[in-house]
């Protein structure tokens, strides 16, 4: 059985200076241990995936995080109303400052 992630798992991006949370906030009738789990459509920048403090990029002048990008090496094996859903080895390109976001932990 894969390890899905669901609501309030912990992440982290190469280049943020602390970690995030993952937060499924519409619920798709699919829980685990009473949490939703994630598909690859929560991806929604500070709704969906929250701020890794600051962006390290270049470190000698760190910016603000504003995480963005498209949830990759997602489960399309099981899907929850036709999307594929998230495991601990799920992540994104950040397109924002090109970091790699992904689980540290799974939520459950």
């Amino acid at each position: 059985m894969a390890d899905y992630l669901v609501s309030g798992a912990k992440l982290k991006c190469t280049f943020g200076t602390v970690p995030g949370n993952l937060n499924v906030v519409v619920p798709n009738g699919v829980t685990i241990g009473g949490k939703n789990v994630a598909t690859m459509t929560d991806s929604i920048p500070m709704v969906n995936i929250g701020c890794f403090g600051k962006c390290n990029v270049v470190p000698t002048a760190p910016k603000p995080c504003t995480p963005a990008g498209v949830w990759m090496n997602t489960n399309n094996g099981t899907v929850v109303n036709e999307i594929p859903t998230l495991t601990k080895d799920s992540y994104i390109i950040c397109t924002a400052g090109g970091g790699k976001i992904s689980p540290i932990t799974t939520g459950q």
